[in-house]
């Protein structure tokens, strides 16, 4: 069938008064179908204005942008996160940056499932949160970047804690950046952050890698049997909604070890003195 131009008053639509003028608007029927007001396309008396947009990426210029509002601006995905804009810039100065130095080969990791460790608490948002005793590299402890994050782990026996490694294997994800770190010798009276008993440990800052980072604990010997982790800050401010965590891995010493150490050293001590008197008796006589 022949294409027919029909005339819309938008008068009737509207409902504008009498002694309003509504300019009619054309639409044209497309192969005999009825015209639709959605489709209604304005004439040229009506200007059409197009929301402003920034040179931004198409991630945020998609959002459309009102009159008078200020355009967002672009963030890089490894800006510092929102809370530094908040906080005094030299807050985190104190915190201790990974070493390079790798954990020795056949140290025991205190903090594995396969001895006993357990996740005792976390943050209500967290999932899968035993996943970070295991080994497996493709799993993790699930988190909103937004959420305040913290976990509470019961190693497999009281220690003398001196490093602890922690990793994010998971790309197009965020990774975690401040964090600290607080022990506790007996079971805490709270599993949250707000038990004042609560020892601090260290303050750390992590750098945005998807590899095994090692702390050193400052001070170690810090004999503990629970630990908790509290992250602060993550890297990609805002724009990064996951923050995963794939592994926690803590090492140190036990009582036995610190007893077996001392006495070795003491030993060889008592033997130098004995070699010293020795000499000194054969050289008098």
């Amino acid at each position: 069938p022949a294409t027919a131009t029909t005339v819309v008053d938008v008068q009737a639509h509207t409902g504008c008064r009498d002694s309003e003028q509504a300019a009619p608007i054309l639409t044209e029927e497309v192969s005999g179908s009825p015209a639709k007001a959605d489709s209604l396309a304005p004439t040229n008396d009506t200007p059409v204005k197009s929301p402003p947009r920034t040179d931004d990426d198409a991630e945020v210029a998609s959002e459309p942008i009102g009159e008078g509002e200020v355009p967002p601006k672009k963030k890089d995905a490894f800006d510092a996160p929102e809370v530094a804009a908040v906080v005094p810039s030299n807050l985190y100065e104190d915190y201790h940056h990974p070493i390079s130095t790798p954990v020795r080969r056949g140290r025991f990791n205190y903090a594995s499932i396969e001895c006993g460790a357990k996740v005792l608490a976390t943050n209500p948002e967290a999932l899968e949160v035993t996943n970070i005793l295991n080994s497996a590299r493709d799993a993790y402890l699930l988190n909103p970047c937004e959420a305040d994050k913290w976990v509470v782990i019961e190693l497999c026996q009281e220690i003398g804690v001196d490093v602890i490694q922690l990793a994010n294997f998971e790309f197009f994800s965020s990774t975690f950046r401040h964090f600290q770190v607080y022990g506790h010798r007996r079971f805490p009276d709270m599993l949250s952050p707000e038990d004042p008993d609560w020892h601090l440990i260290g303050n750390f800052s992590a750098r945005n890698v998807r590899t095994t980072q090692t702390f050193a604990i400052p001070n170690a010997p810090a004999w503990h049997k629970y630990l908790l982790l509290r992250f602060r800050t993550h890297f990609g401010g805002s724009r990064k909604f996951y923050c995963p965590l794939s592994i926690v891995e803590v090492y140190g010493s036990t009582l036995v070890d610190e007893l077996k150490q001392h006495l070795e050293l003491n030993a060889h001590e008592l033997q130098l003195v004995e070699q010293l008197d020795a000499s000194s008796s054969s050289s008098s006589s």
